[in-house]
């Protein structure tokens, strides 16, 4: 009797043991998919971050782009501008018949170049 109680107790003791692991296991797995939720939920933020971040930083960059396009609309607007003066004055001088020494150095500037300056 006492065999078989005691074989009894150890039966109980297994049975228990193997509750117990199972219980643990499925304790862990629970545990790791929260884990893994937590993770993809965090990767879709950085995710969505990245995304935001590149699209800022297109939209500033045709920002950038834009000005610079407008900026060298209105330089090549005002070197226009200077090139017709340049040549309306240098024929009113020829017209007036003076001297083409006095009017050479105003054909040989170079417009551009002082506008970038």
């Amino acid at each position: 009797m006492a065999k078989e109680k005691e074989l009894h107790d150890k039966q109980e003791e297994y049975y228990s043991a193997l509750a117990q692991a199972a219980e643990m296991a499925k304790r862990e797995k629970d545990e790791a998919e929260v884990t893994e939720k937590k993770n993809a939920s965090l990767r879709n933020i950085l995710k969505q971050q990245i995304m935001e971040n590149e699209l800022k930083h297109r939209a500033e960059e045709q920002e950038k782009f834009k000005e610079g396009k407008e900026m060298k609309a209105k330089m090549d607007a005002e070197l226009i501008k200077l090139e017709t003066f340049r040549e309306k004055m240098v024929s009113d001088m020829k017209s007036k018949g003076i001297n083409d020494k006095y009017f050479g150095e105003m054909m040989t500037i170079d417009i551009k170049k002082l506008l970038m300056k």
